[in-house]
């Protein structure tokens, strides 16, 4: 059996919402692979949201990625990005998987993201996460369980616009708001 540290690949969750400016905490890390959340966006039916396996799968494997490897996530603004991969990943029953927060300060910076020499093998299994579906939420409206919304409370109330195109504003019947910037101590 192979130690963590012989296959442990660091990857870089970064996702920079379009028109903003942020402010990076860190920089690239050493040997970094990317996993670029823009491009699956524009691949899948729902954005990045709600990515199909496949997809998912695929992007591991053109990183280089394998399903015995030990996947570390971070992201460069803190706390952003990086627990959705993680879940994205477990949703192909990737288990080895971890979210580097804080990056440790003994990380070399490098200024490009690690381009692996071979493509991985995902092979995709039952999932270790649980998504629901539309049918799913609207049994659930009215029953004993609570829908929590985890957006900003402007966009909850329908006061703010959405950022994409067809979304409605506001938010479901008997829903709470619990926004994430509020689970958030400086942005981690």
């Amino acid at each position: 059996m192979t130690s963590p540290d012989e296959n442990t690949v660091i990857v870089d969750a970064t996702w920079v919402v379009p028109g903003s400016n942020p402010d990076f905490r860190y920089g690239i890390l050493d040997g970094a692979r990317e996993f670029d959340l823009a491009s699956l966006k524009l691949n899948t039916p729902l954005g990045h949201r709600f990515p199909p396996p496949q997809i998912i799968a695929h992007m591991l494997e053109k990183s280089g990625i394998s399903s015995g490897d030990y996947i570390k996530i971070y992201d460069r603004v803190g706390l952003f990005s990086s627990p959705f991969v993680r879940w994205a990943i477990r949703s192909i029953g990737v288990k080895n998987v971890s979210i580097l927060n804080p990056v440790p300060s003994h990380m070399k910076i490098v200024d490009a993201h690690t381009v692996p020499k071979t493509r991985g093998s995902m092979t995709i299994k039952e999932p270790l996460v649980k998504a629901v579906v539309k049918e799913e939420v609207l049994a659930a409206i009215g029953s004993d369980t609570q829908i929590v919304d985890a957006r900003g409370h402007g966009r909850f109330a329908g006061v703010e616009p959405e950022p994409r195109a067809g979304l409605r504003s506001g938010h479901i019947p008997g829903s709470i708001n619990m926004p994430y910037g509020d689970m958030l101590d400086d942005n981690r």
